[in-house]
């Protein structure tokens, strides 16, 4: 049985990054249960080994300056950069199609020796990002950008040491350059997190200024894996989409299974797993019947299969998000073609012992169950509480799925 750099749960139910366990070797009726300690997720400790944290527009006045673009061998990428038409900066254009609709979060990580460094970024408007020292978070929150401009993170360490430095930046955020002073120097990581894919619809891509808590890019799903266990995500996400449903088809938004999608697949790095997160966007059931979609779905599984032989593929369940029978009805249909399905390796059951409950919203509240903290304000997506348990939950799931 192969071992996955993932995470482990501990009895306490505390995090342990990079701890190398075995996956995937229960039997699949038993598979995906979330553990019974876990109802919200863990806290995110703020790292104490950054003296300060200044992000603007002024250039670092380090003496004897070393600037190392995008393009150069000191990064790992949880995502695949190009130029999109400037070699001063690296665009994740990943996900397949045309316009905006590629571009998704994504990860930047760098060792780093020294006592500062500088991070060149282009920032969206109103859209989130995330810095980790060493695997701890610089912010106590996801930070925002004020305006659409070049700007520069500044961290400023208390000794000069090795640290592992991670940007989590969301959709169409460019990076362009990491500047460290004389004495300093940056490299290439020597053991970057788990490399997994996330394929699925706007809570892999991100989504959007749909809540009273702004334009949750950086901090949904992807970024939430990547915080909490120290992954390397390259995602495939497209929002409105599903297994059937196509998004209507703008900007070459493509159901799951289309030639484009699968092509930008196929053009990762090696991965160490592959989630499929199934969408609401396959309803209504009138439209796509439960068995139809369930019978596409298994095709497109068997379609990634073919295309990553050696890649483990486990399926995450429809949102919970939302008292709906047919999304219930949905779930089922999927739960029990994936459970007989050969080559999944387990299914994550977001609704049947539901991860957000009652039917409050982030705003406005009315006081049943879960549903005020995790779910947004349209009913529909999650909050950031609920990206972060929803997470937690997946590699809860993934830790469950072991002897």
């Amino acid at each position: 049985m192969p071992t996955y750099d993932f995470i482990k749960l501990t009895p306490t139910g505390q995090l342990n990054r990079h701890t190398k366990v075995p996956y995937f070797n229960l039997p699949k009726k038993e598979r995906g249960a979330p553990a019974s300690t876990w109802s919200i997720h863990q806290p995110r400790v703020v790292s104490s080994d950054v003296s300060s944290v200044v992000v603007n527009q002024t250039p670092a006045s380090y003496t004897s300056p070393k600037t190392y673009l995008w393009s150069t061998s000191k990064f790992a990428y949880g995502g695949v950069p190009t130029s999109n038409g400037s070699a001063s900066y690296g665009y994740n254009q990943i996900a397949g199609g045309s316009g905006s609709t590629p571009m998704t979060p994504w990860t930047i990580e760098t060792m780093v020796y020294g006592t500062s460094v500088s991070f060149l970024v282009t920032g969206v408007s109103g859209s989130d990002y995330r810095v980790l020292v060493d695997g701890a978070p610089v912010q106590a929150n996801w930070s925002t950008w004020p305006s659409n401009a070049d700007y520069r993170i500044h961290l400023t360490f208390s000794s000069a040491k090795l640290r592992t430095v991670k940007l989590i930046l969301g959709a169409a955020q460019a990076f362009s350059s990491a500047t460290v002073p004389g004495a300093g120097d940056l490299f290439y990581p020597p053991a970057p997190g788990a490399a997994v894919a996330l394929i699925g619809d706007s809570y892999v891509s991100g989504t959007g200024a749909n809540n009273t808590e702004g334009n949750i890019s950086a901090g949904c799903m992807t970024g939430e894996l990547a915080l909490a266990f120290g992954w390397r995500p390259f995602a495939l996400g497209q929002f409105g989409t599903g297994y059937v449903n196509n998004g209507g088809g703008t900007n070459g938004r493509a159901a799951y299974g289309h030639s484009s999608r699968m092509n930008a697949l196929a053009a990762l790095p090696s991965l160490d797993l592959i989630l499929v997160f199934s969408s609401r966007n396959d309803l209504p059931l009138t439209t796509y019947s439960a068995a139809s979609t369930a019978t596409v779905a298994q095709a497109y599984w068997g379609t990634v299969k073919a295309t990553r032989p050696d890649t483990p593929l486990v399926v995450v369940g429809p949102p919970s998000t939302g008292a709906n029978t047919d999304l219930d009805t949905l779930n089922t249909a999927l739960r029990n073609t994936a459970n007989n399905t050969d080559w999944i390796e387990g299914y994550i059951d977001q609704r049947t012992d539901p991860w957000v409950t009652g039917t409050g919203l982030l705003s406005p509240t009315n006081g049943t169950g879960s549903a005020d903290f995790f779910a947004a304000s349209d009913g529909f997506h999650l909050s950031r509480a609920g990206f972060a348990q929803a997470a937690d939950r997946v590699g809860s799931a993934l830790s469950s799925a072991r002897g």
